[in-house]
């Protein structure tokens, strides 16, 4: 959405270019147009990172009040900490709020992981299995995403290379990878569990249960740990190692928590269909027309090639896999790119 996109990028501008009167106007525009719920949610976060740029910014109260009530994330109550002249007691508030909700997140992902793993067990016999998109992106365009991906709030809890390492030292331990593997070694990793998601449907189990305790074992900081823009900024950071890492982690966000719950059914299709020229000639055309010039155009027109693909190879539906699958990645870095599912 073109207004979400603008707004996105006032809030990243420089303070003395900031325009509030020019903001308050493309909020008004914004809020005029609203659809859907999702679109609600979206524009009072939106709206959320926007106001904490304000001089007087105590509508912010409001604002975010209103969005977690209708979706209480850890990351909308963290937009508080946006407001001015807050004391430590509110702040701690917030922390504390915060983290009940990673808790409860953290419960639902193993109520959702049981529910995946019974469907699993049944498919067992099949052969296929889901992959990780591959394509190419050069490094002005993984420097451009990680730009992009700069955090605007303060982290729930910052991450710690004792922590971090420690967690993937374990990580790596299931697929057989070096003790010391780290994010400096992504596309290492990344590689390696491509190859067990391409094994059957029983390694899918395993390597989702993994990449579940690695979460666990990073909690609040997985997200720091994770951000792109925090690891390019380490010493020495090598663009592709670090971006194939990140990309790792957010595809099995996808395919181990969302995107296997909605299309079960048709796993068959979906487990071979990486192989078919349909979905080869989306991934070349991205990987021709990709550059820091035209990034987020050419996530989006990606992503609705894999939608269409899907959608024709496997039956309505499919596509909002396939599309999730390849913008999941970019999530942080494209705002307001969206896949939108069709009825069955």
């Amino acid at each position: 959405m073109l207004l979400d996109s603008m707004l996105q990028c006032y809030i990243k501008i420089e303070p003395e270019y900031f325009d509030e009167v020019k903001v308050s106007e493309l909020l008004k525009a914004f809020e005029n147009i609203l659809v859907d719920f999702g679109d609600q949610i979206q524009f009072l976060r939106t709206k959320s990172e926007v106001l904490a740029r304000f001089e007087d910014n105590s509508e912010i109260i409001d604002t975010v009040s209103l969005l977690c009530s209708l979706s209480d994330l850890p990351e909308n109550w963290l937009l508080f900490l946006g407001l001015k002249n807050k004391n430590r007691d509110f702040e701690l508030c917030i922390y504390i709020k915060s983290m009940l909700c990673y808790e409860s997140q953290l419960q639902n992902a193993h109520a959702m992981t049981r529910s995946n793993l019974a469907v699993l067990l049944l498919l067992a016999a099949s052969a296929s299995a889901v992959q990780l998109p591959e394509y190419t992106l050069s490094d002005e365009v993984i420097q451009l995403a990680g730009f992009r991906e700069r955090p605007t709030n303060l982290a729930v809890s910052q991450c710690l290379d004792i922590q971090f390492n420690y967690c993937q030292h374990t990580f790596n331990q299931f697929f057989g990878l070096p003790e010391d593997a780290t994010w400096r070694n992504g596309t290492l990793i990344f590689k390696t569990v491509q190859q067990f998601l391409q094994t059957n449907v029983t390694e899918v189990v395993k390597v989702c249960n993994t990449r579940t305790q690695y979460y666990q074992c990073l909690g609040t900081s997985y997200s720091s740990c994770l951000n792109l823009y925090n690891l390019l900024n380490k010493p020495n950071a090598d663009f592709q190692q670090t971006f194939d890492f990140v990309r790792t982690f957010r595809g099995l966000e996808w395919q181990c928590v969302g995107g296997f719950q909605e299309v079960a059914g048709q796993w068959d299709c979906l487990g071979t269909f990486p192989t078919t020229s349909a979905y080869q000639n989306c991934i070349t055309t991205f990987n021709n027309t990709i550059t820091a010039n035209n990034f987020c155009p050419a996530v989006d027109a990606a992503g609705q090639c894999m939608n269409n693909a899907y959608n024709a190879a496997c039956g309505v539906g499919a596509g909002y896999f396939g599309c999730e699958n390849f913008r999941i990645t970019f999530d942080n870095s494209c705002w307001g790119l969206r896949c939108v599912p069709l009825n069955q």
